[in-house]
């Protein structure tokens, strides 16, 4: 289907999308150390938490945000929009 860039601060956390990315028929890809992460960014999520913050972050860069669900099938569903 094609590539979703993972970005995620914890190497578990970064596991976990990623297993959800193939599940969904995607593949991840990971942030190489020469590209800067603003030249990469496709999709920003966040925990509930910092939701507000990141749609802030997501529209000075035109790009789409959401808040990270644990179902898979949500998952996908954001994955394929």
């Amino acid at each position: 289907m094609g590539n979703v860039l993972i970005l995620a601060r914890e190497e578990v956390v970064a596991a976990l999308l990623s297993l959800m990315v193939e599940l969904r028929g995607f593949q991840p890809t990971f942030l190489k150390a020469e590209k800067s992460v603003e030249d990469a960014v496709p999709i920003l999520f966040s925990p509930s938490r910092m939701q507000a913050e990141a749609r802030e972050v997501a529209a000075r860069h035109g790009i789409r945000s959401f808040r990270l669900s644990t179902d898979p099938d949500t998952f996908g569903r954001m994955l394929e929009a």
